[in-house]
């Protein structure tokens, strides 16, 4: 026993090592490892193409679409087969085919009906195109200001870092107190904490901006720069020809139709049958002559069905009429909002414009000068580090409300663009 357990031992001892040493198998790259700069235009393609939502509104085209052949819908043909033992020639001893019908101007209405609910589902696919465009716009603005949140705040810290390296030195020298160097450090950690945060939120951006778009990866944008959007002259507002006005009038004219579909039903109904005879010549049980031999087509029937008790169908055209009159007024309802929110959102955007025109040009450059010149100063020791730090501060502050008011700028010719339905 002991020989035959011994080579199996060598074997597992030679064997374990040797499998040790193969190589790890290899991974497909992590998400968060493929990255796609893109631009805003690339984006808005890529969401055409890749957004779930815009996906399911093009099936609910595709059904509508379909459903229009449910229009000429038919009723079940019967086929009906006789026997009578006690005659022959007679229309009891038939194939019979019959088929009803309603007349056509009810399948004409119901197409037209149909028609009107597809123009629907195009509407919505319509006015949830322009949201995801909206959004994408919105998302790549958003990263644009995350981006120069962060330069600022990085840019901010090499100058901090160079405060705090200056006040040790100066505290080792016995030229201030341990309050300063404190102080130093503190803003420093502050602007490394704004930094972290301004980090995440861009990636909180980056991750909604990939599920727009169908994007695997993370998005960075292909501008650099943080800069106002350029508007053009202002065209006005009318509210029939966005996609929302547009879907408003898609479903007044399926209301309109419901009318006439209704209405169809004082129509009359059609039927029609046809016979040819048929006789089972081993079943006689009365032993009757039941031949004929002048042809077998026994004749047809025209039937028609005459609406005389109509009283539903009044109910019906009525209720259809109060639904197109909610329509309407729900229409119009909306066209009032909208030109509310297009008001609001042109003040918005220009209260947005004077407060960006003002960090841009005199607000930042005034900063920007203070900052300067208190580092010279504090350097050459003319002034107190509380004062040199209020500078800091108050470039920091000017910096990040200038790239903020960009973007809230942006974010309202966003909001206004999307109204526009543009």
């Amino acid at each position: 026993m002991k020989m035959k357990l011994f080579p199996l031992i060598v074997f597992s001892m030679i064997a374990l090592p040797s499998a040790a040493q193969q190589p790890a198998a290899t991974h497909p790259p992590a998400r968060d490892k493929i990255v796609e700069r893109l631009t805003l235009q690339q984006c808005m393609g890529r969401a055409g193409q890749g957004n779930l939502s815009l996906q399911a509104a093009q099936k609910g085209i595709e059904r509508a679409q379909a459903l229009q052949g449910t229009a000429w819908d038919l009723g079940k043909t019967d086929l009906t087969f006789g026997q009578d033992p006690t005659s022959g020639a007679t229309p009891d001893n038939a194939l019979t085919l019959s088929q009803s019908m309603e007349f056509p101007t009810v399948y004409v209405a119901r197409r037209h009906q149909l028609k009107a609910e597809t123009r629907v589902a195009e509407g919505e696919a319509d006015v949830l195109r322009s949201d995801v465009r909206s959004q994408v716009a919105s998302l790549y603005c958003q990263l644009l200001y995350h981006d120069e949140r962060i330069r600022i705040l990085q840019r901010q810290d090499s100058l901090l870092q160079d405060y705090a390296d200056m006040a040790a030195k100066r505290y080792e020298a016995g030229d201030v107190r341990q309050s300063e160097c404190l102080s130093a450090r503190r803003m420093l950690q502050d602007n490394l904490l704004e930094t972290d945060m301004a980090k995440a939120d861009r990636a909180n951006v980056q991750a909604t901006l990939a599920r727009l778009i169908g994007a695997t990866g993370t998005i960075l944008p292909a501008d650099t720069t943080l800069a106002p959007i350029a508007v053009g002259a202002d065209a006005g507002f009318c509210y029939a020809q966005t996609p929302g006005g547009q879907l408003a009038s898609a479903r007044m004219a399926v209301a309109d139709q419901a009318v006439k579909v209704a209405r169809s039903d004082y129509a009359p109904s059609l039927s029609l049958a046809l016979r040819t005879q048929m006789v089972i010549k081993g079943w006689n049980p009365y032993h009757v002559d039941r031949s004929w031999n002048n042809g077998n087509f026994m004749g047809f029937e025209v039937g028609v069905g005459l609406p005389l008790f109509n009283g539903s169908t009044r109910a019906k055209v009525k209720a259809a009429k109060k639904e197109r009159e909610m329509t309407q007024l729900q229409l119009d309802s909306q066209a009032q909002e909208q030109q509310e929110a297009y008001t609001a959102a042109v003040n918005s955007m220009l209260v947005a414009r004077k407060r960006m025109e003002y960090y841009t040009k005199s607000g930042n450059a005034d900063a920007a000068e203070i900052s300067r010149l208190s580092a010279h100063d504090y350097a050459a020791g003319e002034i107190s580090y509380v004062e040199y730090v209020d500078a800091l501060e108050k470039d920091i502050d000017a910096q990040l409300k200038r790239a903020a008011a960009i973007n809230d700028y942006n974010q309202a010719v966003v909001a206004l663009k999307k109204l526009q339905g543009m």
